[in-house]
């Protein structure tokens, strides 16, 4: 009885904890937000983006006759070596 009456109180002092936690984490992203508000978002967007992508492969492709155009393929490799070659750019210094 003894045991599980801390164990209940070791949670809970670890959800109190986690919420206050939380709520400085939400206080600090308001200053942000009212600070700089489009810098703001725009970083929350990236790093959103980022951690929804992080074990996706990516794959930018850049076109020299055409505007900027930025493909992601967020498939996975089909086999672990196909873009691992390690191939030398030919276009790069040596």
């Amino acid at each position: 009885v003894i045991a599980t009456n801390n164990y209940a109180h070791a949670a809970a002092a670890i959800r109190v904890q986690d919420a206050a936690g939380r709520a400085a984490q939400f206080a600090g992203q308001m200053q942000a937000d009212a600070a700089a508000p489009k810098v703001f978002r725009q970083r929350t967007y990236l790093d959103t983006l980022a951690r929804s992508a992080a074990r996706s492969r990516k794959i930018v492709l850049g076109a020299t006759n055409t505007s900027d155009v930025f493909l992601f393929n967020l498939e996975e490799k089909i086999r672990p070596d196909m873009g691992d070659l390690g191939l030398d750019d030919p276009n790069s210094p040596k």
